[in-house]
């Protein structure tokens, strides 16, 4: 237990970087550049973030023409047609999970519809005009929705920490953090070099692009959730926490789903008042770290309250299990990752003339993204013996550190690693990504666009992808590297050859590295 804080004080010191709810207190300012006239929502890891329309003279890419829906009068209550949007992707998620267990594919099915759908609005836009942008229009609300509460769907990944294998002593925390910062220089430079490369190559690097190099903004400070919201999940979490703590110790057959409701209550609301503290606060603790350590701390007590172990209580809270009178808070928000992965799907269709427009350097950044990282990080974490010798499965869970959280839990997941070190090693990677990313880009006299946002969104998940939107062609470039990335990442390790290469470069132990 003592170890798996240790980790999250870690992530608390790499911390000095805005959160990823935080994303939406970004405010875009309005440019002075004359074509930059329109703005295009670009999905991120975690929010739906304003970017503006690339101009032709630049990147030379037109956005999907989707019309802005009207913000409903309270922000965080959902709208018919946002829900009917979640129901569609999670109609989609079920298919297709029940179609691959039939016939024993092993292949994300999540991933699998996100690739469906974008395919499906290609085809209705090329076939009939306007279709495609109708679809997309249609499912836009509900992936906004995903979008916005995407943040807290990874909290019970944290939560599991001390229910996963041991990382080791200070040496191996030291290790892990050793593993994050060294990845991600080597991710950055891989794929903004390799991509400048390329461009050079094809002669498409304009010396207008690489002298425009814009400065981040933050803007105006903007709670991401309402006060009220806050307020109804504490409410809610007392009320449900009273009951919840009489059923158990009263042995009511509805124990358990009451259990779960409060939990989920109690997650929630750790997480919205993570989100909404101040920002000097926020700046220094993630609201994901934050809420996975007063969510361990409700367990704490809950068990305490009704003469349980912890343990046990933690693993109720995520038992796997999505039977109705089965299944843990944990359980269900992590559910909500594979609906929130197939709403990928709409944020790529959105981008999809940038990605035509530049077909070379995005081919160019997804396959040194994907691959690079993957394998670079492998071969790092058993080049320094990650975890010790018992530690295969801790460096297995290393390799997805720089994929998108919901699809590099799914690659930790098919390598056989530990998705709780995985999604921690991620969240640590998008944390000092946006620490750090853009002063790296600058210091190393990278100026292209192109190349800082595909590399930016390659090697800096989210919070890089954040902390540059204060240049738009560069800001849009590095939403569409961080989906796309984490897509091809999937699918490579969904590989059997390619799964099997990498477990046996990540599992193995050196001589050399036993000094370590």
């Amino acid at each position: 237990m003592l170890r798996c804080f240790s980790l999250l004080l870690g992530v608390a010191l790499l911390s000095n970087a805005p959160s990823l709810v935080n994303a939406e207190r970004f405010s875009h300012q309005p440019t002075q550049h004359a074509s930059f006239p329109k703005k295009v929502s670009i999905l991120t890891e975690e929010v739906f973030v304003n970017a503006e329309r690339v101009p032709r003279g630049g990147a030379k890419a037109k956005v999907a023409n989707t019309k802005a829906k009207a913000p409903p009068a309270h922000p965080d209550v959902p709208t018919a047609q946002q829900l009917a949007g979640v129901a569609v992707f999670t109609i989609i998620e079920l298919s297709f999970r029940k179609v691959f267990k039939t016939y024993n594919i092993r292949f994300p099915g999540q991933l699998a519809g996100c690739v469906a759908l974008f395919a499906v609005m290609i085809a209705a836009q090329a076939v009939a005009p306007n279709s495609g942008d109708a679809i997309c229009n249609a499912l836009s609300p509900g992936a906004g929705l995903l979008a916005k509460w995407m943040g807290v769907f990874f909290v019970p990944g944290l939560t599991m920490l001390p229910l996963a294998p041991s990382v080791g002593g200070p040496v191996e925390i030291l290790k892990t953090l050793g593993v994050v910062i060294v990845g991600f220089f080597y991710s950055l430079a891989l794929v903004s070099y390799t991509v400048l490369g390329v461009r050079k190559l094809l002669g498409t690097l304009s010396e207008e692009e690489a002298s425009s190099v814009g400065s981040s903004t933050t803007g105006a400070a903007k709670k991401p959730y309402a006060e009220s919201t806050t307020k109804f999940l504490v409410t809610g979490s007392v009320v449900t926490a009273a009951i919840s703590i009489a059923a158990t110790k009263t042995g009511n057959s509805f124990q358990k789903p009451l259990e779960t409701l409060f939990l989920g209550f109690a997650t929630l609301a750790t997480y919205v008042w993570g989100a909404n503290l101040p920002s000097s606060i926020t700046t220094i603790i993630n609201p994901l770290l934050s809420s996975a350590i007063l969510t361990l701390g409700v367990v704490r007590l809950t068990a305490m309250a009704t003469d349980t172990s912890f343990v046990d209580v933690l693993k109720s809270y995520t038992c796997k299990k999505l039977a109705p009178m089965e299944a843990g808070a944990g359980d269900l928000l992590l559910f909500l990752l594979s609906p929130s992965v197939i709403s990928f799907a709409v944020g790529m269709y959105k981008g999809k003339a940038l990605i035509a427009s530049n077909l070379p350097a995005i081919i160019t950044a997804v396959m040194t993204g994907s691959i690079g990282s993957m394998f670079g990080t492998a071969a790092l974490a058993r080049l320094i013996n990650l975890g010790g010798s018992n530690g295969k499965v801790i460096r297995i869970a290393a390799v997805p550190r720089s994929t998108q959280t919901a699809l590099g839990m799914i690659i930790a997941e098919l390598l056989g690693g530990d998705i709780a070190i995985a999604a921690t090693m991620i969240i640590l990677t998008g944390i000092f990504g946006g620490m750090v990313g853009v002063k790296t880009l600058n210091a190393w006299g990278v100026k292209d666009s192109v190349s800082r946002g595909l590399g930016i969104g390659s090697a800096g998940l989210s919070l890089g992808v954040v902390s540059i939107k204060g240049e738009p062609e560069a800001f849009a470039f590095a939403g569409l590297c961080l989906v796309l990335t984490a897509v091809a990442a999937t699918c490579l390790a969904s590989i059997p050859a390619v799964a099997d290469l990498l477990i046996k470069i990540a599992g193995g132990a050196p001589a050399i590295a036993e000094a370590l």
